[in-house]
């Protein structure tokens, strides 16, 4: 998972250690439902830098840029993979894998995270919980 650090006061980060734990979830996590309140507030705009989640037409253009993956997807299949990377994304789920014949992509469960493989090249990109579900809803929302 591609990552930067911040620094924040002591206090904070052992505040923001204790919502991961009542929430079960990473720090990252915590931090993205912060992010999604904001989103849901209309103080951020909903989308993902770094990421072309869109409506081509009749089809569901995806780019994770610095993972160099590009893909063209029917409406149904931006619908399959984000109910994968929804089912992915749930810390106490049982699912831990699958390749989706229709765009390439082998998306797994490492750890806390989701990754992303383009079964073609290799590329690949890991991503917060979170961040797979925020994946999730614009790739709905653009197959609708």
């Amino acid at each position: 998972m591609s990552t930067i650090n911040i620094g924040v006061p002591a206090e904070r980060y052992r505040q923001l250690q204790r919502l991961a734990e009542i929430d079960q979830c990473s720090i990252a996590d915590t931090i993205g439902d912060f992010i999604n309140k904001a989103i849901h507030e209309e103080r951020l705009p909903d989308e993902l830098p770094g990421w072309t989640i869109e409506r081509v037409g009749d089809h569901v253009r995806l780019v994770i840029e610095d993972a160099g993956i590009e893909r063209k997807l029917t409406p149904s299949a931006a619908f399959n993979m984000a109910d994968t990377l929804e089912r992915l994304a749930v810390p106490t789920g049982t699912m831990k894998g699958i390749f989706d014949v229709d765009t390439m992509l082998r998306l797994e469960r490492r750890g806390t995270s989701v990754k992303i493989i383009d079964v073609n090249t290799s590329a690949y990109r890991a991503v917060a919980r979170s961040v797979a579900q925020d994946a999730a809803h614009l790739l709905r929302a653009s197959a609708a």
